[in-house]
């Protein structure tokens, strides 16, 4: 730094450093999917954060971190490494989920089909602009039970 008039002046290397942070800052990925009384099933890190806005900072400056889940009463901040088709979540009153990607509505394919390979369940589901739903939650059991029962008491498309 140097001085002028008892004065600091900032350097090219600080004035550098702040533009490479700010330029960091503006590439990142943002969160895209916020869900209220939803947590993060098996959590690769668990610490503790004052507020919800500190967990999404701390889940922001780590690239791995796909999802993290703040728990109000408890201030534990739960993040999770796994890739978006991997994330698991489950009802938790008070639990405020933030994910780092687009969480879709789950929808049923117009095609019917006797292979189940999942690269052909992929194919199915990717020419809808879908993916193949994993159930592997009570939660998502329930929902896809649900959706399923809407779908054969309306009308088929012609």
């Amino acid at each position: 730094m140097a001085s002028h008039n008892g004065h600091q002046r900032a350097g090219p290397l600080l004035l550098l450093t702040i533009v490479t942070l700010l330029g960091t800052a503006a590439d990142a990925v943002v969160f895209q999917t916020i869900m209220m009384n939803v947590t993060v099933l098996r959590p690769d890190l668990n610490m503790t954060a004052a507020a919800a806005c500190e967990c999404k900072a701390k889940c922001f400056v780590l690239p791995k971190c796909s999802a993290a889940s703040y728990d109000i009463t408890t201030s534990v901040c739960s993040m999770t490494y796994d890739a978006p088709c991997n994330v698991t979540t489950t009802f938790a009153p008070g639990v405020i989920s933030l994910f780092k990607f687009v969480i879709r509505e789950a929808f049923i394919t117009k095609d019917i089909t006797v292979n189940g390979s999942p690269d052909n369940l992929k194919k199915m589901c990717g020419a809808e602009g879908g993916v193949p739903l994993i159930i592997n939650t009570k939660q998502l059991l329930r929902e896809a039970r649900q959706l399923v029962a809407v779908s054969q008491s309306s009308p088929p498309d012609v």
